[in-house]
């Protein structure tokens, strides 16, 4: 009855992990060099343009669908093919001041990945022009 127990314990422990292993194989996976850029003190005439690196460590194609921002000001730009397993790519954003002050914009990046949405930020502080 011990012997059954066990080898039941083990069969279920196996079939768990399997499940495991199933549900990452059908996603790639998006790792970020940076999670977000410090660009410091800017003038509000200045324009920031930044590259978020990342690379594909699932094992599928990593597909962007769309990357939004927090408001108009930043503008992303990526490349629309596929990121194959163990390639890289990056997502450019370029950033044109609207106001002074301390700065936090948000990048949603929408992708074929386990949580399907990945925020970067981009912040500083823009100064008035003198």
């Amino acid at each position: 009855m011990k012997m059954l127990f066990y080898f039941l314990l083990l069969f279920t422990m196996i079939e768990c992990n399997q499940d495991k292993k199933s549900s990452n194989a059908n996603k790639a996976i998006l790792k970020l060099i940076e999670k977000e850029f410090d660009f410091g003190e800017i003038s509000r005439t200045d324009t920031i343009n930044h590259r978020f690196e990342f690379s594909n460590t699932g094992e599928i194609p990593l597909i962007i669908k769309n990357v939004s921002t927090s408001c108009g000001c930043t503008v992303p730009r990526w490349h629309k093919e596929s990121i194959l397993s163990t390639k890289k790519g990056f997502i450019e954003i370029e950033y044109v001041p609207n106001s002074i002050g301390q700065i936090n914009k948000s990048i949603v990046v929408e992708a074929n990945t386990d949580s399907s949405f990945t925020v970067v930020y981009l912040k500083g502080v823009v100064k008035e022009v003198k």
